[in-house]
């Protein structure tokens, strides 16, 4: 089973980003580690996709 999460930027949060990238989004998921097992999200293979319109970031993903 899989869940999206969907993070809305405002024009406060995303100052200075010129773009956001799906890099930069999958690097921001290396610092939220699963409780169960230490181990990052990105790193555990737990992040399907990436999708970027504007300042919408919606990540699909599994749970452990």
């Amino acid at each position: 089973m899989t869940s999206r999460i969907t993070v809305f930027l405002t024009a406060e949060s995303a100052k200075g980003y010129t773009m956001i990238t799906e890099e930069q989004v999958r690097q921001a998921l290396r610092n939220v580690y699963d409780p169960e097992v230490s181990i990052n999200v990105q790193d555990l293979g737990l992040i399907y996709g990436v999708e970027i319109e504007g300042t919408t970031v919606t990540v699909t993903h599994t749970l452990t």
